[in-house]
């Protein structure tokens, strides 16, 4: 992207992706290492100005591990803890182990973890998965509203029924 024209924040965003790798690039996390990735050329007056932090593999064909996100326009960051990692994994890959060395990458979290705080940026630390979007192997949605309300007046039509058949009952109008 050298040469190119960016917005300001676009810019900044990529100042803080040299800062990033500056820190960072020596790094390994069990055969990955730590990739922030580059905004995009306008970042819509930073509407647009999220970058993914990233494990890249040193194995062709290791899945790439979505580790946080930052954002140079409102300065924040997003940094997924060890166990949402895991639990994320397992949502993708079922009983695919995660090939990440659960204290090599609590190292590495503690480093990322100041070095933003350093940034001046107000971390937000993941503990558990985002939503995720359907797909094979994801957890089945929960029941719709519209089916709630219908098993509501299903139970609802069986205790009006039980209680007039009980009332019927008792009163002598039905005798068994």
């Amino acid at each position: 992207m050298n040469g190119m024209k960016r917005t300001q924040i676009a810019q900044q965003g990529i100042d803080f992706v040299t800062l990033f790798h500056a820190k960072f690039t020596s790094t390994d996390v069990s055969g990955y290492r730590p990739l922030l990735r580059e905004p995009t050329e306008s970042t819509g007056g930073g509407k647009q100005a999220m970058q993914h932090m990233v494990l890249m593999p040193s194995i062709e064909g290791d899945p790439v591990l979505t580790i946080g996100s930052v954002n140079v326009a409102v300065k924040t960051a997003k940094l997924r803890t060890y166990d949402c990692l895991q639990r994320l994994h397992k949502m993708r890959f079922g009983r695919e182990p995660l090939m990440v060395d659960q204290v090599q990458y609590q190292g590495f979290f503690d480093k990322l973890l100041k070095f933003m705080q350093f940034q001046g940026m107000f971390v937000d630390v993941v503990t558990t998965p985002p939503q995720m979007e359907m797909g094979s192997r994801y957890p089945p949605p929960a029941p719709s509203t519209g089916s709630q309300v219908v098993q509501w007046l299903a139970l609802l039509l069986l205790l009006a029924s039980i209680g007039l058949f009980a009332y019927l009952l008792y009163s002598g109008a039905i005798v068994l």
